[in-house]
């Protein structure tokens, strides 16, 4: 970085040239200086160019080592460490006897000789203290606590910068870090006055150069101005040092050169600059020290384009590292025997300022991601690879030319090439219609001038597979629910040849029964839905209907399909009859009567009876169950049959009860009860005195008949013969009577008598005649 001040020394001592100093001096003064063809300026004294030769015998013999302008040291002096370098000054730490001072080389005013001090800062060093650099007006140095001290204009003014700070090449600004570990702050050298704050990482490797804070970081080479940053590709180094357009950084593979104008390619793990141990970035070319301080030590010079001769310098004594001039133009050492050597460089050639590239792309390689699309839209990339003139950056800005031709859906061949707009993306995207193909090929344009070969065409053509349903199911009856109910209808299907990515559009229809239905209704939220299910809100007694249709994304349709529609029932079953074909069957027999029973519903319905018995004495049902009184229910389920049977045991009752179920699970309250009995023979009520044969039970005037079994109920039913012949009798339960039965009737025949009790009874019964003539019992049977 050149300085806009030019420093005006103000030389308080002169010293005498020290050894081969006359020589030097004069050499400097004619204007030459050292170029990268090996060259040296010319000097007075062939001995000492003889000794720099000998002194550099140590080296390997194949690498040329030159000595640069041989400047000399103070009388009585030698010079140590670093040597600042600023356009018209050198400034180093000389060793007297008495110890060291700082002393300085006006460059444009050889014949002055080093002096103590350099301009106003004073020749005694704060004791500790290294020179690191002369930037511009201001001296650089460290102090034995790692701080960076900066010192400048009269009475050796100073201030302290703390560790890992940067002073620019011309000593006007300097960076150092921030309070937050997350900045660092550009600063005047001399005043400390804030000139911006820039969001970088305080942890990062960072320099200054031309007002930019750089950095690299995630793989790039980053300038920044706290506002607005630029990047470049570069490897995270552990050293930077920056000139202008050119940036050297120490990477985990070795020392990289970066050319941020992007003319000139990244060089990498450079070979020539693997054993340096500090690297500085000048004018167009890149040097650093190698076993500074030992016998084979040299400045290693290296042009920037790595396209001439790296040169060496030396033999140099010890020292941390070298320190360039503002232009960035020339560096000096002192060699093992303590005198200064100044290297001037000229650039062999200048760098170019454009890419050399004579070199076309390659011809692309063109894809889209398969050869079937499952869209309408489909885009075909481009991959091509460019390259320039060895050394150059090659063409990151490719655009694309290309070809399309297409063919339709079910034609046989392709339509003629076309040419469409060239792209710069890579990409080139178009809408195809279902079983159309389209192909396309490509050739790329580096924008230098350079354009490829057409590449291989790359073929795509759009699904025509039909997607179908599997499945559609709907429910034909639904049931109702308070307010309104949800109606649904769900799907399945498939595309063979697809990738399953179908949509569907829905449609649906009201009806009322009577009253028809309504038309179909499309609703929009309904259109290209990818749900397999909606609903509809309906009321009780609707119809419902749906349409559904499938497609999928590129347009391949199939047929509408109309599942069965659905009715929402919401009115509960009536039982509307029950009716038992024979109350009372025949005495003494084991039968069974039919039981017929209907409902009401604006739906098919399903049927289940209640079964239970009664058996008045100790016995057991038709199940096989013991029973006395009532026996344990049983529902039967008949289904949509509309009868069943009742089949009650020898003196005793089986009741029934019906009820109706719809399809949704409406149910209907159960039915009144309706009974059957079978009776026992007359006989059976008690048979002392009579055959085993014998039917009836006569009941003789004067006398009583008493049941055998101990008989439980509520009513009693008697068969008696009658006539008008035929008498009567008291019915007793216990001592309790029930009633009195009479038999007496003006025509012969069967007479039917119940007596129903007050409430129940429980015991045996005790029949007492009451009449002159006699009563025959023909059947009976106690009833709950």
């Amino acid at each position: 970085m050149s300085s806009s001040r030019q420093p005006t020394p103000s030389w308080r001592t002169l010293l005498p040239l020290g050894r081969r100093g006359t020589a030097a001096v004069a050499a400097v003064a004619l204007g030459l200086g050292i170029t990268l063809t090996g060259t040296t300026a010319a000097t007075a004294d062939p001995a000492a160019r003889a000794s720099a030769s000998t002194d550099a015998g140590a080296l390997p013999a194949e690498t040329p080592v030159l000595p640069g302008a041989l400047v000399g040291a103070p009388e009585g002096a030698t010079l140590t460490g670093t040597i600042g370098v600023t356009d018209t000054s050198l400034v180093a730490e000389a060793e007297f006897a008495d110890g060291v001072r700082l002393v300085s080389y006006d460059r444009t005013n050889p014949a002055a000789g080093w002096v103590l001090g350099w301009g106003d800062v004073p020749a005694t060093l704060p004791e500790g203290d290294r020179v690191v650099a002369a930037e511009g007006e201001v001296l650089v140095t460290s102090t034995s606590t790692g701080d960076v001290r900066v010192t400048w204009g009269g009475d050796g003014a100073t201030r302290m910068l703390p560790p890992r700070s940067r002073v620019s090449q011309d000593g006007l600004e300097a960076l150092v870090p921030g309070e937050s570990a997350r900045e660092w702050v550009k600063q005047t050298t001399t005043t400390g006055a804030v000139l911006g704050k820039i969001p970088v990482s305080g942890d990062l490797v960072t320099d200054l150069d031309g007002g930019l804070l750089w950095t690299t970081i995630f793989g790039s080479l980053v300038a920044s101005d706290g506002t607005t940053r630029t990047t470049r590709r570069m490897c995270t180094s552990t050293q930077l040092d920056v000139f202008g357009r050119w940036a050297v950084g120490r990477c985990a593979a070795g020392w990289t050169v970066v050319d941020t104008s992007a003319v000139y390619a990244t060089q990498s793990a450079i070979p020539e600059l693997s054993e340096l141990d500090d690297v500085r970035a000048g004018a167009g070319f890149v040097a650093g020290l190698r076993d500074a301080g030992g016998s084979g030590g040299v400045a290693v010079v290296r042009d920037s384009t790595g396209s001439h001769p790296t040169t060496t310098y030396g033999p140099v004594g010890a020292a941390p590292a070298l320190d360039l001039d503002e232009s960035g133009a020339s560096f000096a050492f002192a060699g093992p025997d303590g005198v200064a050597h100044l290297v001037v460089h000229t650039p062999q050639s200048a760098p170019a300022a454009e890419v050399e590239d004579h070199v076309a792309p390659s011809a692309p390689t063109v894809n889209g991601g398969g050869e079937i699309s499952y869209t309408n839209d489909i885009t075909f990339y481009g991959y091509s690879t460019d390259t320039a003139d060895p050394g150059f950056v090659p063409s990151t800005d490719l655009t694309y030319e290309v070809l399309v031709r297409e063919r339709s859906s079910g034609a046989a061949s392709f339509g003629d090439w076309r040419t469409v707009p060239a792209v710069s993306t890579r990409s080139w995207t178009t809408t195809a219609p279902a079983g159309s193909t389209t192909c396309v090929k490509m050739r790329a344009d580096d924008g230098r001038g350079n354009v490829g070969g057409w590449g291989a065409e790359h073929c795509i053509t759009i699904d025509a597979t039909v997607p179908t349903f599997t499945s559609i199911r709907t429910h034909p009856v639904v049931k109702g629910a308070a307010g309104s109910t949800k109606v649904w209808v769900s799907w399945e299907s498939i595309d063979a040849g697809g990738t399953s990515d179908e949509v569907y559009d829905v449609a649906y229809r009201k009806g009322r029964t009577g009253k028809g239905y309504g038309d179909w209704v499309h609703p929009s939220a309904w259109e290209g839905i990818s749900k397999s299910g909606v609903y509809v809100s309906a009321q009780d007694g609707d119809h419902i209907c749906f349409a559904v249709h499938v497609r999928d994304r590129v347009g391949n349709s199939g047929a509408w399909k109309k599942p069965a529609c659905s009715y929402v029932d919401g009115t509960v079953p009536k039982m509307t009859s029950v009716t038992v074909a024979q109350p009372f069957l025949p005495a003494g027999t084991y039968g069974a009567t039919r039981v017929r029973f209907t409902a009401r519903d604006d739906t098919p319905v399903t049927y289940e009876v209640w079964h239970r018995a009664y058996s008045p004495h100790r016995s057991t049902d038709d199940m096989g169950k013991p029973i006395h009184g009532w026996g344990t229910a049983w529902i039967e389920t008949v289904g949509t049959s509309t009868s069943t049977h009742a089949q009650p045991m020898g003196g005793q009752t089986e009741c029934v009860r019906v009820r109706a179920r719809d399809a949704v699970g409406h149910v209907s309250p159960w039915s009144l009860s309706h009974c059957a009995s079978t009776p026992k023979v007359g006989a059976d009520f008690n048979r002392a005195g009579l055959s085993r044969t014998a039917k009836w039970r006569p009941v003789a005037p004067g006398t009583s008949v008493r049941s055998t079994a101990s008989l439980t109920g509520r009513t009693i039913r008697f068969t008696l013969n009658g006539g008008t012949q035929q008498g009567g009798f008291d019915v007793y339960a216990g001592s309790r009577k029930i009633g009195h039965v009479s038999a007496y009737a003006s025509r012969s025949g069967s007479k039917v008598v119940t007596l129903k009790a007050s409430k129940d009874f429980s015991g045996q019964l005790t029949l007492k005649q009451t009449s002159k003539y006699t009563t025959e019992i023909k059947n009976w049977v106690v009833l709950p």
